[in-house]
């Protein structure tokens, strides 16, 4: 039986009162998967009758994908850590009103005394469950990286922990949605992302923080992304986080790295990357470049060599044309072993599932006619040496009379030989 949030709440009321607890938890389950806003909603009034039957599984599809703040709550207080976990990330979670400051608003299950005691006697996996949820409201992230509000207290180790809890967060990767036209909630939306890469500039510089850091913007809305204008001052986080005698490929090399990707990637800053002398800026840059031809990655593979591909094989834009990727391609069987092999192929398989037309058929002839031309300028000399090369084998054949039967059975092969290859190369 399938249910439509236009049936009425009484047949949905009565379908789950006399349903099973696998059918009303995926029920519930799959009307949270297909709900794009969330509130009060045909569950609502019909969330404290389910609570009364008393099912493990039921109470587990409320505290996780229902929409009364009450019965959630209720849920979290007397659960056991299953139900605690699920509850935090609930999408009603943590609702902010309209106003700048974070104040829960009813559509919260959690207020702010639960939020204060969770800061403070949370265990790690709670906290964790609750800073991962992407539906948290803007303003509480923002104090939590500028340590405001309801964290200017907490503890500056645990305050740490909470800012790494995020790490991974869809809500740093997902840019406002345009689609809904409310300059207020956009700037309120993106104020997030301001506090969130600023933090490079308030957090202290250890190699701790740097990991942190680097895991935080890994993947993270940055200018790249139209409307986006996150003021910071990108040169000084640089310097800040650039320390001496440190190791290729540490965190202080991750953390400039994503640092540099503010720059957008139609700047003259970005575009100065590639010739810097720090390899974390140049890093940057092989992440996001887009070569008009090939030969654009000779020399940066011969500068950087496996760091090189480290970067390159991680970049979209390198996939989007026949030629690019052949020499991509090329460059990581250069190298020794097949791990960047193995990489480039798998990324392959990725992009071609996500974007088939960038590996359509008649793409890959169009954008590969430019190498056909290169070939064919030597094709003669080719077809001339093969040729030597069979007439010689014909003679030397000729000469021995035990093998005359084979000679004839040679010449026919020689004959498809060349027949195949003028059609090949000159129809």
């Amino acid at each position: 039986m399938k249910l439509y949030k236009e049936e009425s709440p009484a047949v949905l009321k009565e379908f789950y009162v006399h349903s099973n607890a696998n059918t009303v938890y995926a029920d519930i389950k799959s009307r949270a998967n297909k709900r794009k806003i969330f509130g009060f909603d045909e569950l609502y009034e019909i969330e404290p009758i389910l609570l009364k039957k008393k099912e493990p599984l039921i109470n587990l599809a409320i505290a996780q994908y229902g929409t009364n703040p009450e019965v959630v709550e209720a849920l979290f207080k007397e659960g056991n850590k299953a139900i605690r976990l699920a509850a935090l990330s609930n999408p009603i979670a943590l609702r902010g009103g309209f106003s700048p400051g974070f104040s829960p608003t009813h559509e919260s299950w959690i207020s702010t005394e639960i939020v204060k005691e969770l800061l403070k006697t949370g265990t790690s996996e709670e906290i964790a469950a609750l800073f991962s949820n992407p539906h948290l409201d803007s303003d509480f992230l923002v104090e939590l990286y500028e340590k405001k509000g309801v964290f200017e207290l907490v503890e500056d180790n645990k305050w740490q922990a909470m800012v790494a809890a995020t790490i991974g967060n869809e809500r740093l990767r997902t840019p406002y949605d345009d689609s809904r036209l409310d300059g207020y909630a956009d700037y309120r939306w993106n104020e997030v992302f301001d506090a969130l890469w600023n933090l490079s500039l308030k957090v202290p510089v250890t190699e701790v923080w740097a990991g942190i850091l680097s895991g935080l913007y890994g993947g993270a809305v940055t200018n790249d992304v139209y409307g986006i204008n996150i003021d910071i001052d990108i040169p000084k986080a640089l310097q800040m986080w650039r320390v001496e005698n440190e190791q290729e490929l540490s965190n202080w090399q991750f953390c400039r790295t994503a640092i540099a990707s503010l720059y957008p990637a139609y700047s003259e800053e970005f575009d100065s990357l590639k010739d810097s002398d720090d390899p974390s800026l140049r890093y940057s840059y092989y992440e996001r470049f887009d070569p008009d031809s090939p030969e654009e990655l000779d020399p940066l593979f011969k500068k950087d060599g496996k760091e090189f591909l480290i970067w390159a094989t991680g970049n979209p834009k390198l996939y989007r044309r026949y030629d690019i990727r052949s020499k991509l391609s090329g460059l990581c069987w250069k190298h020794e072993g097949l791990f960047f092999v193995n990489q480039f192929n798998s990324m392959c398989d990725q992009y071609e599932n996500q974007h088939p037309e960038w590996f359509d058929e008649e793409s890959e002839l169009d954008k590969s006619s430019n190498i056909e031309e290169v070939t064919l300028n030597d094709l003669n000399e080719k077809l001339e040496a093969l040729y030597t090369g069979i007439s010689n084998l014909k003679l030397t054949i000729a000469e021995d009379y035990r093998y005359t039967g084979f000679k004839i059975g040679i010449g026919f092969v020689v004959l498809v030989i060349i027949i195949l290859l003028n059609k090949y190369f000159f129809d």
